[in-house]
């Protein structure tokens, strides 16, 4: 009977939530020790117990797109990136209606495409794999995210290449997610990247600089500190 219990409890709807909200307190501090990586884990387990649960699947598809955002190989990237675009398509069929799973889905195979390089991107057609999983995003909720799907649209307008490549469209998109956190650091960082793009050095350089302004505590406290250090970077190598 006990082990029934305990079987009946860890497939329980309710259990799943709990972890749930666990993950996202986990998610807050996912870039300080190791947490990703027991997160990962934790979620690994969980979903063996439990394949049709949406929450599991859609946070692993994220947490497995900070560690490969994270990761310094791109090889490893690659392989980290794939899963959590695996993991976002498992989320998608158990509810397609939610947008996690398109939006991690979209953040996963950016990173793939990324890592793996112009030969995979090609050859896997992730280019629109990602645009349609961006634009199904865009269409459930746009805001999700700070305007995340608009903030995924615009990157892919950024990384494109000529004559396809469309900057003002980019800016939009970006400015779009700027609205509804105009102290985003992912997308001010972005959007930084557009203006160097565009030939805009100096505005690109305000931008960075007041990424560097942010304080971690006040907003996405891992993201700020990543793209504090990915803007000091930047503005080391532009002087």
């Amino acid at each position: 009977m006990i082990v029934l219990h305990l079987f009946l409890l860890l497939s329980s709807p309710t259990y799943a939530l709990e972890n749930a909200s666990s993950f996202q307190k986990m998610w807050h501090k996912r870039d300080l020790n190791n947490t990703t990586t027991t997160a990962i884990l934790k979620l690994e387990a969980h979903s063996v117990k439990n394949a049709d649960d949406f929450d599991l699947h859609w946070n692993l598809a994220r947490f497995y797109y900070w560690a490969a955002s994270e990761a310094n190989d791109s090889d490893q990237a690659a392989q980290l990136s794939k899963k959590g675009w695996d993991a976002a398509e498992a989320a998608k069929k158990i509810r397609p209606d939610r947008i996690e799973g398109w939006y991690w889905a979209t953040a996963n195979i950016g990173r793939y495409a990324d890592s793996a390089g112009t030969f995979v991107t090609v050859k896997e057609g992730l280019s629109s794999h990602y645009e349609n999983n961006a634009q199904q995003a865009i269409k459930i909720d746009p805001l999700y995210d700070d305007g995340g799907p608009y903030r995924s649209l615009g990157i892919y307008y950024t990384k494109l290449p000529w004559p396809m490549q469309d900057l003002d469209r980019a800016r939009e998109l970006i400015d779009l997610s700027l609205k509804e956190n105009p102290k985003r650091a992912l997308s001010l960082y972005h959007y930084a990247n557009i203006q160097t793009q565009a030939g805009e050095a100096n505005a690109a350089q305000k931008t960075l600089e007041s990424i560097l302004t942010l304080v971690p505590e006040e907003g996405n406290a891992p993201e700020i500190r990543r793209y504090q250090a990915l803007a000091h970077q930047q503005l080391k190598s532009n002087q």
